[in-house]
């Protein structure tokens, strides 16, 4: 019997699905008049301890025999999994949240919206069991290997750092991270809806990371108007109204985010696109549309082009984040074969030529 509260130790996060990522699967093949010969090489675990809890990349050989004694034929399989074991014991709901962080961070490294399968737990009476629960439901494939953002060889020696980092910086940087994954949930959103999530995310990304930015000279300015009114009401009033000027402005924080990208565009058509995209925001926080979206004659495409730049900005960002040199992000947004949709989406949007 299982419990009704049951104590979890591990859960594993089932990797099929991911196997072209993982690159699994190569058997050699001999073959002679009187034999036939499969060779393969398990390559090792791979195992990160944290003071939080310890992970595990375990990849083995499977067979599947079709038919009494295989008479009809036998499958070889390579299989993977991913274990995460913390430090202490936890309740099904963090066990749930923590295969939400993987699945996070396998959206992150391969850029697909893949939902996998359920996760297998093992509680602390050593008995093991899928744990099902409610979940959105995706209709994206299985990432193929040159479509996936991040080659597996970049991060494989460094995987467990990298969930690890994640864990942290994910409770760190709250809607600075979630609400870019939002967005990458395998749900279907309207451009608008898409937009104006990225903007809020990476407003709150840049907040969390380099505070309010207010002008120490402002602020004094203000402090000295305020002390010279004499009626309180006044005071707290003009207070009230003044409390976030001098604040930096979404302009400001967006090129601050993206200037530190390894991406060659001029700085100066990246500083008028920052300008547009808080336009953008503003537009469409207080009218419910975008004017420049609207005289483009197609205001979807006008969205979706700038959706897509903000979109691949602040996931690198939030790679560089988890511990990826600035070499892999680089390579993905210009030397991978699906960086050429991204090359477009920037000479749509006049940031290249």
């Amino acid at each position: 019997m299982i419990p009704k509260q049951p104590k979890i130790r591990t859960v594993e996060f089932d990797l099929a699905g991911y196997e072209e990522w993982l690159r699994l699967g190569q058997v050699d093949r001999t073959k002679t008049s009187r034999n036939l010969t499969f060779k393969h090489r398990i390559k090792r675990k791979i195992s990160y301890w944290h003071q939080t809890g310890y992970v595990v990349l375990e990849r083995k050989l499977v067979a599947n025999q079709h038919g009494y004694f295989g008479s009809r034929g036998t499958d070889l399989r390579e299989i993977a999994k991913f274990r995460f074991t913390p430090r202490k014991s936890v309740g099904l709901d963090e066990a749930i949240r923590n295969y939400g962080l993987t699945h996070e961070l396998m959206i992150l490294l391969t850029g697909s919206e893949y939902q996998p399968d359920w996760p297998t737990v093992t509680l602390t009476t050593r008995q093991s069991c899928i744990a099902y629960f409610l979940k959105n439901r995706s209709e994206a494939k299985p990432p193929e290997w040159h479509e996936s953002c991040i080659e597996f060889k970049d991060v494989e020696n460094i995987l467990g750092e990298i969930f690890f980092n994640w864990i942290s910086l994910r409770s760190d940087l709250g809607p600075g991270a979630y609400l870019y994954l939002a967005t990458r949930r395998g749900l279907h959103l309207y451009q608008e809806h898409k937009f104006i999530n990225l903007m809020w995310g990476l407003e709150s990304l840049h907040r969390t990371i380099d505070g309010e930015g207010k002008s120490i000279e402002i602020e004094d300015r203000i402090s000295r108007i305020l002390h010279d009114i004499t009626d309180e009401t006044d005071r707290k009033w003009l207070s009230k109204r003044t409390k976030f000027i001098g604040g930096t402005n979404l302009e400001d924080r967006l090129f601050g985010l993206f200037k530190s990208i390894p991406l060659e565009v001029d700085h100066r058509r990246l500083r008028e696109f920052c300008k547009l995209c808080a336009k953008i925001r503003n537009d469409l926080s207080h009218h419910g549309h975008s004017n420049e979206a609207v005289d483009s004659g197609n205001s979807i495409q006008y969205l979706s082009v700038r959706s897509a730049i903000v979109s691949h900005l602040y996931h690198a960002i939030l790679l560089h984040k988890i511990g990826l040199s600035n070499d892999v992000v680089k390579e993905w947004l210009t030397d991978r074969r699906g960086s050429s949709h991204f090359e477009w989406y920037l000479k749509k949007a006049g940031l290249k030529d």
